[in-house]
């Protein structure tokens, strides 16, 4: 390779200078945590890692976007008849519904509104990562307060760290740790004047809500998905409900197309047939506490109680890296997290009972 010329250095300096300073030393968002080239291509892949829909979207969804003929027509921007179809499914007027690009970015859309750089967001670690991520993307700092040794909300501590903050991110379950937002936390917190963010991304496998709440609290946001529970993660949709001042500013900021047209047929389609989707929710409910069993009938490990999709499993001497590294050699993806609570635990997505046997056989090696 020649070395740079005079003009190419230039040119990468004339870059650098472009790019704002803080983007430049902001770590990547690992989505994956494992290299598919060490990987047999002969070997079966089971992604666990994801919280991915193992029985993918209802058949009617791509049968739906196959005899579309609007594909080549922009989404309605105002997204009326989302919104129509999500309140009827909520029971929240569509005035107080938006939908996004998946719920992340209906993350970066409120953070972009109320944070200026510098401005402070909260969180509750270990968490979401995406929240924090998107914070730092937009110049905020995050303030990260730790949760109690059961993964509760150390709300004391919430409401020290809140004196300068504006917005605060809470996930209901809990990703990773699978654990519920108590009201009783929940209200003391929108007491305060901040906007509060409640991430239902696994409303469905929970069943508790807090968008009862909306009318009652201003300062109230539900977010929700419809990647799990209606396997729609790789066509992006998601859905938030607050207070209608709120929407109307979203809408304003941003882009009018986002969501795609093959996103919307997939997710009205998928509204109509949600009988068969719940039902699959069920199995894969059954299938978590299956899988929760298992892992607790091996030595040294510890399964945290979950509402999701996913467990949190703790081992009591290896690494949740040398964990996923180990399981990854033969296929089976699951995640581990960098926060020091976790240094020794990996999530688990509950997938198919075959998925489940493979794991467990793996780690009944490790013993």
């Amino acid at each position: 390779m020649n070395p740079p010329n005079d003009r190419t250095s230039n040119s990468q300096k004339v870059l650098d200078s472009i790019i704002r300073a803080h983007l430049k030393e902001q770590a990547p968002y690992e989505a994956k945590s494992f290299n598919p080239d060490d990987i047999s291509v002969d070997t079966k892949l089971r992604n666990l890692d994801g919280n991915e829909n193992p029985f993918g979207p209802s058949p009617l969804v791509g049968k739906a976007i196959a005899a579309s003929e609007e594909l080549h027509l922009y989404p309605d921007h105002l997204q009326k008849e989302m919104r129509t179809a999500l309140s009827g499914y909520t029971g929240v007027h569509s005035d107080n519904i938006i939908v996004g690009n998946g719920c992340d970015e209906l993350i970066d859309l409120l953070i972009k509104i109320a944070i200026d750089p510098n401005d402070i967001v909260l969180e509750a670690v270990p968490t979401f990562g995406m929240y924090s991520f998107t914070t730092k993307s937009h110049g905020g700092q995050v303030v990260s307060v730790d949760r109690t040794e059961t993964f509760d909300l150390d709300v004391p501590a919430i409401l020290e760290s809140s004196q300068k903050s504006k917005m605060i991110f809470l996930a209901s379950p809990n990703n990773p740790t699978g654990n519920l937002l108590p009201w009783e936390h929940l209200k003391t917190i929108l007491d305060l004047p901040i906007l509060v963010v409640v991430d239902e991304t696994y409303y469905e496998f929970s069943k508790i809500t807090f968008a009862e709440r909306l009318n009652e609290y201003p300062n109230l946001v539900v977010l929700r998905s419809f990647s799990k529970w209606a396997g729609l993660a790789g066509l992006r949709i998601g859905y938030g409900m607050m207070h209608s001042s709120l929407v109307e500013q979203l809408l304003r900021t941003k882009p009018p197309y986002s969501v795609s047209k093959p996103a919307e047929i997939a997710m009205l389609t998928s509204l109509k047939d949600k009988e068969y989707l719940l039902s699959n929710v069920d199995k894969i409910l059954n299938e978590q506490i299956r899988m929760a069993t298992l892992v607790r009938s091996l030595p040294r490990w510890k399964v945290w109680p979950s509402h999701g999709n996913f467990l949190l499993c703790e081992h009591r001497e290896y690494t949740g890296r040398f964990l996923t590294e180990y399981l990854a050699k033969s296929g089976v993806f699951v995640r581990p997290f960098s926060h020091p609570r976790l240094q020794n635990s990996i999530r688990v997505s509950a997938a198919l009972p075959e998925d489940t046997d493979a794991l467990i056989e793996l780690l009944s090696l490790l013993n």
